[in-house]
């Protein structure tokens, strides 16, 4: 069993080497490669995202980002996508066919009644908007800045070991995980926008009265750029979002193994001075580790809930559609069955960060308990600690895990329902 693990772990590191290469990583400083990442993916959502809500780049102390002013681009792309909703609002409302011609319904002259498919859009398309709204907003109030603290370590202080923070033995390995997620979540935002495009064009192209109705087809050519632009605009900043948190995600949890790291380093040495300075660089990782804490483990769980939500949606939509679309039904039951993926790594990357933390809680505990530091030094890194691990943020850490019953039900319920709606598609097919 351990070969085959050990040889499965190989072929993935392979394979991410060979994705990094041919999505444009060179072999030189890993701190190089992080920085030239990480700046290009940034470039390409802030030109996705010119707004009031948006932020450019900033030259001041301790500031990467300012609030950029009101946008052409912006009220271009915020016009084409409320102009797509109340295009579909007309779709659903007002199904006769003069509106079809002029709105440039992708079903004029069909028999089947697609209202279904048709509120379903509209659901997605809302949904979608709402989500990217409330992220932008929330960024405006300084609430949760996306990025800020990676751009701090990594831009404004050039990526040094002192602000980091993490333990030697870590850096390089961060920064590649870093290149990597950038890269990935660079090309990802790349192809989602250029397939919104491709996708309308398409759909519009294989209609048949594209090519024998004159009226259809000038009504179809006006719309086709509100329309690429709604579906390409959201896919892109879907991305966008994905791409921050998992950066954000991956910070947390290797400062959470670097203070593990730390605390195992201390109890190992004898030297006072040095024992001193490693506690101080501990206190001073807490300090800042108690905001992120709380928005790590909520962000992991709210996703874990919302994938599960959302898998219930897709799964649960293709019954519905079933006698409308075979090919619609089938793609919402790939998105389905991609959304459990998704939840599976979010449930993985919770537990590793919950028991990486656990096992910090104890070790910290003891080094306090067992070394002969200064007294209110030790008492305030485990004030700090217990702040960071108190059961505020609706988990206990104490000897054990402790998450309250009604989140362990609904989710055991989200799951279950998941599976069942899966079970239940799966089984049409046979």
């Amino acid at each position: 069993m351990c070969k085959y693990l050990t040889r499965l772990k190989a072929a993935f590191h392979q394979l991410m080497s060979k994705i990094l290469l041919f999505t444009g990583y060179s072999k030189s400083e890993p701190f190089t490669e992080a920085s030239k990442s990480l700046k290009q993916f940034e470039s390409l959502t802030i030109s996705l995202k010119a707004s009031k809500y948006g932020f450019k780049y900033c030259n001041q102390k301790n500031r990467t980002h300012v609030h950029s002013k009101v946008d052409p681009i912006y009220l271009l792309i915020r016009l084409s996508i409320l102009s797509s909703i109340g295009r579909v609002f007309m779709f659903i409302f007002f199904p006769n066919e003069t509106i079809s011609l002029y709105l440039a319904n992708i079903h004029y002259h069909s028999e089947k009644p697609l209202t279904v498919i048709f509120m379903i859009v509209l659901f997605a398309i809302i949904s979608c908007l709402l989500i990217r709204e409330y992220f932008l907003v929330i960024e405006r109030r300084n609430v949760f800045r996306y990025n800020f603290t990676i751009y701090h370590c990594l831009i404004n202080n050039n990526l040094k070991q002192c602000h980091l923070k993490l333990f030697p033995t870590l850096i390089e390995p961060f920064y590649k995980t870093v290149t990597l997620i950038s890269i990935l979540a660079y090309h990802l935002t790349l192809v989602a926008t250029f397939s919104g495009y491709v996708c309308v064009v398409l759909i519009y192209l294989n209609n048949s009265n594209f090519f024998t109705d004159n009226v259809y087809r000038i009504c179809c050519l006006l719309w086709v750029p509100a329309s690429s632009i709604t579906f390409a605009g959201l896919a892109s900043s879907v991305n966008s979002v994905a791409g921050y948190l998992a950066l954000h995600i991956t910070f947390d949890l290797y400062r959470a193994q670097s203070m593990k790291l730390w605390v195992k380093h201390l109890r190992n040495s004898h030297n006072k001075r040095v024992q001193s300075k490693i506690l101080s660089l501990i206190i001073s990782c807490l300090n800042e580790y108690d905001y992120q804490t709380k928005r790590a483990r909520n962000l992991g769980f709210i996703g874990i809930t919302m994938f599960s939500m959302t898998t219930n949606l897709f799964l649960f939509i293709s019954i519905i559609v079933k006698s409308y679309s075979p090919a619609f039904r089938m793609l919402m039951i790939l998105l389905g069955s991609a959304s459990i993926c998704v939840i599976v790594c979010l449930s993985y990357a919770a537990a590793t960060f919950l028991s990486q933390l656990n096992n910090l809680y104890h070790q910290l505990h003891m080094t306090c308990r067992y070394n002969k530091f200064n007294l209110s030094v030790s008492l305030k890194a485990l004030e700090i600690l217990d702040r960071v691990l108190s059961p505020h943020n609706g988990i206990a850490i104490d000897g054990g895990l402790k998450i309250s019953k009604t989140f362990v039900l609904s989710f055991c319920l989200e799951f279950a329902s998941v599976f069942m709606l899966l079970i239940c598609n799966l089984k049409a097919f046979f």
